[in-house]
């Protein structure tokens, strides 16, 4: 099997890799996390995504652009700042 098929499973294997936090206290808990099992990050997947569901002109404040934006936006920011501080 290539190594394309088979690190994504072993990295499965080892953590809940669909886990998204919208807060930077989400991300500084899966940080401190990481660091309680290994030294260093080598590669950091930061991907995600995720729309209110509805018309542009016609959605909730705070389940709509609230949650889009923690999503789309913050998490990705944390997330990435976080892992590149060093331990």
């Amino acid at each position: 099997m290539s190594q394309c098929v088979l690190t994504p499973s072993a990295l499965n294997a080892k953590a809940d890799l669909w886990y998204l936090p919208q807060s930077k206290a989400g991300c500084d808990a899966i940080i401190a996390e990481f660091r309680q099992h290994e030294s260093k990050l080598h590669v950091l997947i930061n991907n995600s995504g995720v729309t209110w569901g509805g018309q542009f002109d016609d959605f909730p404040e705070e389940k709509g652009w609230d949650n889009v934006f923690a999503v789309n936006v913050k998490s990705i920011f944390y997330s990435a700042s976080f892992s590149l501080v060093p331990s």
